[in-house]
């Protein structure tokens, strides 16, 4: 049986009304700073706390590093710091939950276009 990308399966999941917090907690990782013991901003303790943004989470995660680990030099540089930037000042500015999940999902689909680019000139 072929495993569907991260991205088809947080789909899924999502359109699912059908499954509780506890099925969605089950089909995931949270990320580790969940429960590092770190003091978490208020976006971030929304993300451990709801399975959907946990995923997305991990969903952005695996979707920037392919992209900075083909980049070099110069370019790797910015797109991290471009990616801090968005942390910052787009992610952690919001405190709606949908407004976070939307946030995060087009961020993954705004490197997704930009890795695409550098892999496919």
């Amino acid at each position: 049986m072929k495993k569907l990308p991260l991205y088809a399966s947080l789909l899924i999941l999502l359109s699912s009304p059908q499954l509780s917090a506890k099925e969605l907690s089950m089909a995931h990782c949270a990320p580790a700073w969940c429960s590092s013991g770190a003091k978490l901003n208020p976006t971030e303790s929304m993300i451990c706390q709801f399975p959907e943004l946990q995923m997305a989470d991990q969903l952005l995660n695996q979707v920037y590093q392919q992209y900075r680990d083909a980049l070099q030099g110069e370019p790797r540089q910015k797109l991290i710091k471009a990616q801090q930037q968005w942390r910052v000042n787009d992610r952690d500015s919001l405190t709606a939950r949908h407004e976070l999940l939307a946030t995060i999902l087009e961020r993954v689909m705004e490197l997704n276009f930009m890795s695409s680019v550098v892999n496919n000139p």
